[in-house]
């Protein structure tokens, strides 16, 4: 009886947030969001060990489905993936341009679409920074929705929950193999941050998770190609999976293998080759420094150093610090 009055809520919590609850209603979507994580926790200590994995598979599954048709209410990140996705179908490079300088040099060309899209730009003055496997998926769920700006947040979350479903199995795989209980993964396929993050706000972490864990299962198969292949995939997704080198390095069997590393080159190789094409590289390159050097989005530590920054110097360091911090994060 507990076990369904939790996961009852779940799915009622999970609608909710996702489709009612608005980026400023801070209180009522961060207490519907705890209530989601301790509901989470309960469901896995009263859940059996015996579960059947299909039970959990269904329960995440109609979670994610709930939110199928929502507006992403807490990230505008979407409007951006829609926009060079419907560049890329009009036969332009989304490197080439930022949308300010698009938008005004076609002013008489832009739909009634892409000014949709243009208005709700949270970055219109930068040039795309996300790498060419994202745009890939931009493309394609551009395709799909042609005119309609739902039709392409629906085909984008379908992409997303088809990785997630990906996501379970492979979970599964590698917990039947090392003997991990299946209840497990209840801290993974009902978690409101991952369901929010990925399926809510749209963001791609699901897909380099699927990449990481395919990497995973080819090594405990000691296909080590595939293993570099699926682990140089992640990384063409998002650039955070380097910071695995030191782990490949730790094992021997990846360490002192070429065919390991020749499968992440290769994959890099098709995954940023595209940049190659009108010099994008060099714009592609220039959004990643802004992003990595002047957005201060989530940056904990450094504000607090920054404010030291301001009582010493009286101004924002971040310039100095920005090269400080990541050359502490590498060698760390």
């Amino acid at each position: 009886m507990i076990l369904w009055f939790l996961l009852s809520w779940a799915l009622i919590g999970s609608y909710f947030l996702g489709n009612q609850v608005l980026r400023t209603d801070f209180w009522i979507g961060y207490g519907i969001y705890l209530s989601l994580g301790a509901a989470m926790i309960l469901v896995y200590w009263v859940t059996s060990d015996k579960i059947d994995w299909k039970f959990i598979f269904l329960i995440g599954l109609l979670v994610r489905l709930l939110l199928l048709t929502s507006y992403p209410n807490f990230s505008d990140d979407f409007s951006r993936f829609l926009w060079d996705g419907h560049l890329l179908n009009a036969g332009q490079n989304p490197y080439s341009q930022t949308p300010n300088d698009w938008s005004n040099s076609h002013s008489q060309e832009i739909t009634h679409l892409q000014k949709g899209l243009y208005e709700d730009l949270n970055s219109p003055d930068y040039f795309s920074v996300y790498p060419p496997l994202n745009q890939a998926v931009f493309w394609f769920v551009s395709w799909i929705g042609s005119d309609s700006i739902l039709v392409g947040i629906i085909a984008l979350r379908v992409v997303l929950i088809l990785g997630e479903i990906a996501v379970f199995f492979l979970f599964l795989n590698l917990f039947q193999a090392f003997q991990i209980q299946i209840k497990k993964l209840w801290l993974y396929w009902i978690n409101p941050f991952i369901v929010v993050e990925i399926t809510g706000n749209l963001h791609f972490e699901g897909l380099v998770l699927l990449f990481l864990l395919l990497a995973l299962n080819f090594q405990k198969s000691k296909k080590l190609m595939f293993s570099g292949f699926s682990w140089g995939l992640a990384i063409g997704i998002k650039l955070l999976p380097l910071l695995l080198v030191p782990a490949w390095l730790v094992f021997t069997e990846t360490r002192t293998r070429f065919v390991f590393w020749g499968g992440a080159i290769v994959a890099l190789v098709l995954s940023f080759g595209p940049l190659l094409i009108e010099s994008s590289w060099l714009n592609f390159g220039q959004s990643l420094q802004l992003y990595q050097g002047k957005f201060e989005f989530n940056a904990s530590l450094y504000y607090l150093i920054r404010e030291v920054g301001f009582l010493v110097q009286g101004y924002n360091i971040i310039e100095d610090l920005t090269k400080i911090l990541s050359m502490f994060t590498l060698i760390f």
